[in-house]
C-alpha cells in the first residue's frame, strides 16, 4: 500500500510541473500575431498611381499572380495603359489568366503595344485564342477576350494574323464578327487585304444564313 501510494506521488510530482508550463506555452502562442491579411504594397491605389505616372516599373511582376481578382485586373488594366516593353511581358501573364477580364485587358494592353513585336504577339495571340471555348459577355468597354484578341490581331497585322482573322470568319458568330471588324482595322492599318481575305468577307457577307454583318461594308469597301 506504501509503495502504490509513494508511485502515486512520484507521478504527480512528474505532472504537475508540467502543467504551468503548458499553460505558460498556451499564452504564448495565443500572443503571437495571426497570419497577416493585410494587401501587398501593390494596391488599387498604387497600381492606380503608377498608371497615371506610366509608371510599369512600380508595378510588381508577382501581381498578377495574386490571389484577389480585382488586384489582377486593375493590375492588367494599367498595365495595358502604359504599354511600354516590360508592360508587354507582363501582359503576356495576363493574357493567360483565367479571368476573362483580365486576359482581356492583356489582349487589348498586346495589340496596343505590338508595333516591334509582331511575330511574338500575334503567336501569343493565337495560342490564348484557341485555348478559349466560348466567349462570354463582359460588363466592359472590350466584350470578351475573344473580340480583344480579335482587334489584337488586327493592330498586329501582318500575314500571320491576317490568315488568322480570315479562317475565324468561319464559326462562332461572335468571334466572326470580331475578326470581319479586326480586319477592317488591319485594312486600314496596312492599306489593304489580300484576295483571298476580300473573297472570304464577301462570301461571309453573302452567306445565307447568318450573314456578317461586320464583313459587308468592309469587303466591298476594300474590293472598290
Amino acid at each position: 500500500m506504501r509503495q502504490a501510494k509513494k508511485l502515486c506521488l512520484l507521478l504527480l510530482s512528474a505532472i504537475l510541473p508540467a502543467c504551468p508550463a503548458q499553460q505558460g506555452d498556451a499564452k504564448n502562442h495565443a500572443a503571437l500575431p495571426a497570419p497577416s491579411t493585410s494587401a501587398t504594397p501593390n494596391t488599387h491605389q498604387a497600381l492606380q498611381a503608377a498608371e497615371q505616372r506610366r509608371d510599369s516599373a512600380a508595378i510588381a511582376s508577382d501581381v498578377l499572380t495574386n490571389r484577389d481578382v480585382t488586384v489582377r485586373r486593375s493590375a492588367a488594366r494599367a498595365l495595358s495603359r502604359i504599354a511600354d516593353a516590360r508592360s508587354v511581358e507582363l501582359l503576356l501573364l495576363a493574357l493567360a489568366d483565367e479571368d476573362s477580364e483580365v486576359s482581356t485587358w492583356g489582349a487589348y494592353g498586346l495589340g496596343y503595344a505590338c508595333r516591334g513585336r509582331e511575330s511574338k504577339t500575334v503567336h501569343a495571340l493565337v495560342v490564348r485564342a484557341a485555348s478559349l471555348l466560348s466567349a462570354t459577355s463582359l460588363s466592359s468597354p472590350l466584350q470578351s477576350p475573344v473580340e480583344a484578341i480579335s482587334d489584337a490581331l488586327g493592330r498586329c497585322a501582318g500575314s500571320e494574323a491576317e490568315s488568322t482573322l480570315r479562317a475565324w470568319l468561319q464559326g462562332p458568330q461572335v468571334r466572326a464578327e470580331a475578326a470581319a471588324l479586326a480586319l477592317g482595322r488591319l485594312a486600314a492599318g496596312s492599306g489593304k487585304l489580300s484576295d483571298a481575305t476580300l473573297v472570304a468577307l464577301l462570301d461571309a457577307a453573302d452567306r445565307p444564313q447568318d450573314p456578317l454583318q461586320n464583313a459587308s461594308g468592309r469587303a466591298y469597301w476594300h474590293s472598290a
